[in-house]
């Protein structure tokens, strides 16, 4: 992997940067793409370091994330639609140079302060999206009814209020929030953790996804299995005050019943055939079976559903997504990719329990990732570079 050198402590600011630019993407500007502020950060880090940036071999796992994606843009030049495979080649290109600037940053630093770094901006990242939340609510009027209305930090999602905060889409907002609820719950020894944990528990709740809310509960699963007795009832007397609270809050300050409008929409479930996601997962294993082995081109799916099935909608399931836009091949580089880094981050966790966050994080990811899109997103990849420092700090510390 590379030796690391760790620099001074002022290393400390450019992470900080890095991970709360990524947790405001939504606030970006409108330049023929989305510039998003972690695009700013990573392009004055690059400039300011391009002599000394410094490379490091690639892992298993980001060797095939590299293949995957070097495959995945070659399937838009048979593409029926090469116009949308032009944009996402470009985005393509942005996240995986931003890989390697987070790792080149994330090297420069010690894993104590990347976890001090962590800490501070979970709790800015989920106070900001709180009162976010609260001031959409208010400018509202507390008019909770209507369908895609979205207000600061909430989105009126068929008359139910939906926390999004500083993202688009409260899939989005549960997946970056992933990393800091369970760094809190690994580490609630660490001072101001159970704030932390309590905020983006609330957050979480506030969202309203069914999706975010099972990836939480099956993280929550293996950690509880996997802890001592001890931990596994400190777990269970902790997340009973902490939803009681949450729920508490929102009742009294917002007039809002959460536990009654998680009940509902998954009650609903069944009948809105999880928000119409079952029938674009049907139009994309159509859509499959004309071109099993190469698919039908990255970023083809969008126009092959208006132009077929008359929806403009994305696929709402990343590892379908990859099947069916890169066919059986891609799928097979792109699993391959999550099973190792799955292994990777197993093994380190039963060597430095510090790491045991990562892999649920993982685990709450792979779960979430089945009713979202997200292929190219920067926090993902956010991960995968947090998850490779920690990796290399084990790696170091064995040679020692």
């Amino acid at each position: 992997m590379g030796e690391i050198e760790i620099y001074n402590r002022n290393s400390r600011i450019p992470t900080f940067l890095i991970f709360l630019a990524i947790t405001v993407s939504s606030y970006n500007i409108d330049i023929g793409f989305s510039l998003k502020p972690y695009m700013i950060v990573i392009t004055l880090l690059t400039i300011l370091r391009f002599s000394n940036l410094r490379f490091y071999r690639l892992t298993s796992f980001e060797t095939l994330m590299f293949v995957f994606y070097i495959y995945y843009c070659s399937t838009g030049l048979l593409a029926k639609y090469p116009e949308y495979s032009i944009r996402l080649i470009m985005g393509i290109i942005i996240v995986l140079v931003s890989y390697i600037i987070f790792k080149d940053t994330l090297s420069r630093i010690s894993v104590q302060n990347i976890e001090k770094v962590i800490l501070y901006v979970g709790i800015i990242f989920n106070v900001i999206s709180l009162l976010l939340y609260i001031i959409g609510i208010y400018k509202l009027g507390f008019h909770l009814t209507g369908n895609q209305i979205q207000s600061y930090g909430v989105v009126i999602d068929r008359n139910e209020p939906r926390l999004i905060g500083t993202f688009s889409d409260p899939n989005i907002f549960s997946v970056c929030n992933f990393i800091f609820f369970y760094y809190y719950l690994t580490h609630l020894k660490v001072k101001w953790s159970k704030l932390g944990l309590f905020l983006a528990t609330t957050t979480i709740l506030l969202t309203l996804s069914r999706g975010a809310i099972l990836a939480i509960l099956f993280g929550i699963l293996i950690f509880f299995i996997s802890s001592k007795l001890k931990t596994k009832i400190k777990l269970v007397i902790i997340g009973l005050l902490f939803i009681i609270g949450t729920l508490q809050f929102a009742n009294y300050f917002l007039g809002i019943n959460v536990l009654d409008m998680i009940t509902s929409r998954f009650e609903s479930s069944a009948s809105d055939n999880g928000s119409g996601r079952l029938d674009l997962w049907e139009h994309g294993m159509i859509l499959f079976e004309s071109n099993p082995f190469f698919g039908i081109g990255l970023f083809n799916f969008r126009p092959y559903n208006m132009s077929e099935f008359g929806s403009s909608l994305y696929m709402h399931n990343t590892f379908l997504e990859v099947l069916t836009e890169s066919g059986v091949i891609g799928i097979t580089l792109y699993l391959s990719m999550f099973i190792l880094l799955f292994i990777s981050l197993y093994k380190g966790r039963l060597k430095d329990s510090n790491m045991t966050y990562l892999f649920l994080t993982l685990c709450s990811m792979t779960v979430l990732f089945t009713s979202l899109s997200m292929i190219i997103n920067e926090v993902f990849f956010l991960f995968v570079a947090l998850s490779w420092r920690y990796l290399l700090e084990a790696k170091s510390n064995y040679n020692k």
